[in-house]
Parts: C-alpha cells; sequence; structure tokens
C-alpha cells in the first residue's frame, strides 16, 4: 500500500507541466564592466612599473600590477612606486632590515604603529598591505614637501636621505 502510494505521488508529479507558460523574461542589458587592464592610465602604469622593475632586476607580473593599482589610489607615479620598492627591499616582500623596516616598502612598524592601529590590521609581510601602508606615507610626505623631499623624508632626516632620494629618482627616471 505504502509504495502505491508513493508510486501515484510520482505519477501525479510527473504529470505537471515541466515549463511555465508564462514568456520568459527579457535579458536585462547590463553595462559590461571595463576591467582595470582595459584602461590606458593603468596599463601606463603597469608598463611604467615593469620597466622599473626591468632596470632594477628584480619584480614579477604581480608587483607590477599592485603597483599600478596604488599608483591609481595615491597619484603617485608608478615609475616612483616601483624604484622605491625596488631601493627600500630589492622587490623581497619578506625583507627585515636591521633598522626594524619591515616588507616591500620598509615600514618602520616602531614609528607607525600608532597611526595604524599597531599594525593589528596589516601585515607588513603581506605585498598589498605593505604596498598600501608605505605608499600611503610617501604619498602624504609628497603633497607636504613635494617629489624628490618627500622621498628623502621617507628615508628618513639622517645624512644618506639625500643619496637616497637620487637613488630612488634615478632608478625612477624621474625629474
Amino acid at each position: 500500500m505504502k509504495n502505491l502510494k508513493s508510486f501515484s505521488a510520482l505519477l501525479w508529479m510527473l504529470s505537471l507541466p515541466m515549463f511555465s507558460d508564462k514568456p520568459a523574461a527579457k535579458p536585462v542589458d547590463k553595462p559590461i564592466p571595463v576591467s582595470e587592464y582595459d584602461q590606458e592610465s593603468f596599463k601606463k602604469s603597469f608598463f611604467d612599473a615593469a620597466r622599473v622593475y626591468g632596470r632594477a632586476g628584480c619584480g614579477d607580473v604581480h608587483l607590477a600590477e599592485l603597483t599600478a593599482r596604488s599608483s591609481a589610489k595615491t597619484g603617485l607615479p608608478a615609475n616612483v612606486i616601483a624604484a622605491e620598492i625596488a631601493v627600500e627591499s630589492s622587490c623581497n616582500p619578506l625583507a627585515v632590515s636591521r633598522d626594524g623596516g619591515v616588507g616591500l616598502t620598509q615600514v618602520m612598524p616602531k614609528i607607525w604603529a600608532g597611526k595604524y592601529n599597531n599594525f593589528r590590521d596589516k601585515n607588513l609581510l603581506k605585498q598589498e598591505d605593505s604596498i598600501e601602508v608605505g605608499m600611503e606615507i610617501l604619498a602624504e610626505n609628497v603633497k607636504t614637501w613635494g617629489l624628490r623631499q618627500g622621498i628623502r623624508h621617507y628615508n628618513g632626516a639622517g645624512e644618506n636621505a639625500e643619496q637616497y632620494a637620487a637613488k630612488v629618482m634615478q632608478l625612477a627616471e624621474a625629474k
């Protein structure tokens, strides 16, 4: 009896119409999102970064992409960001200096901990975080002092700061 009820329920379900009598909804014409790779400014930034990394002998495609994104976000030239990374860490995301600089951009946690919540939300050994924090600091410096002096202040106020700025500017081929 139980099998007969199950069988009749199955027959009843199979007799239901498979398709709706309603006409199919028209597809909505949505604009196709433009990839960042299709934007001329991204392409230019990407290739500017790639050129610098090529001259420095470090970096890769992923790092050039991150650099182009950072350029778009901060307004800093991609060639300057790439030169800063190449000079600071030789493109090594795990670089830790004896002075305490960490990551690609060699941010000094002991100096910047107050501004960045003791780096609870940022891991400076992670490429994205290091570039985000380092280039935010550099962008503030450039806004305050201009490009060359902003780069100089990124390194600090020591006696080698001017040599550092000259090295970054030369690698970036910036004026």
